[in-house]
């Protein structure tokens, strides 16, 4: 792992541990149930799409941590 790797890393996991990111978790992890729950009671396919679409996009956030450690476990490789 390359100085700079090892730096992000470190970075991300110093940002994880932080209150503040678990509160923002906690806030996009509601903002995505509220999404859900409007996709089923959506009027049109589009309007469907354009709730699970920004759920989808939202939960890149709340998996973010797992993602870097996974990457960071290959790096270690």
């Amino acid at each position: 792992m390359t100085n700079d790797e090892s730096k992000y890393y470190s970075d991300m996991e110093d940002l994880f541990a932080t209150p503040g990111w678990k509160t923002v978790i906690e806030e996009i992890k509601q903002e995505i149930y509220e999404l859900q729950a409007q996709a089923l009671e959506a009027a049109t396919w589009e309007a469907v799409c354009e709730y699970r679409g920004k759920a989808e996009a939202l939960a890149y956030f709340v998996n973010l941590a797992d993602v870097i450690d996974m990457q960071k476990s290959n790096a270690l490789l």
